[in-house]
């Protein structure tokens, strides 16, 4: 488990141009801890871990196990969603009416997709 994390690991700071050097002064910890981390000689805590996924942006379930939200199974209806009991935006409960108003805006914004779509099939 820890070589492909180490792994993942490497890749993500590889691509954002990061030296071993500078992910551990940001962790604050040593060179040789975070270099064992991506060697897979060492196993990074919880909390490195959440630093690592918040840096990165990416979850923990991907640094640890390589899950992807596809692999997730994240996919929802969002219709269907939105008739939920408590529907939030940014951690604010969103109102019946205003659950309502999501839900037209989408729903136009849908149709008008989807009639673009076949119109460039005519084409």
């Amino acid at each position: 488990m820890l070589d492909a994390f180490g792994e993942r690991l490497s890749d993500l700071r590889k691509s954002r141009n990061l030296t071993m050097r500078e992910m551990a002064k940001m962790l604050n910890i040593a060179i040789s801890t975070y270099a064992g981390y991506e060697s897979g000689d060492r196993e990074p805590n919880l909390n490195v871990i959440t630093q690592l996924a918040k840096f990165y942006g990416v979850s923990v379930d991907y640094l640890v196990l390589g899950k992807s939200g596809n692999d997730m199974s994240l996919e929802f209806d969002l219709k269907a969603a939105l008739q939920k009991q408590q529907v939030m935006f940014d951690g604010v409960p969103l109102s019946e009416e205003d659950r309502r108003k999501v839900e037209d805006v989408l729903t136009g914004l849908f149709w008008e997709a989807l009639r673009r779509k076949q119109d460039r099939s005519k084409e």
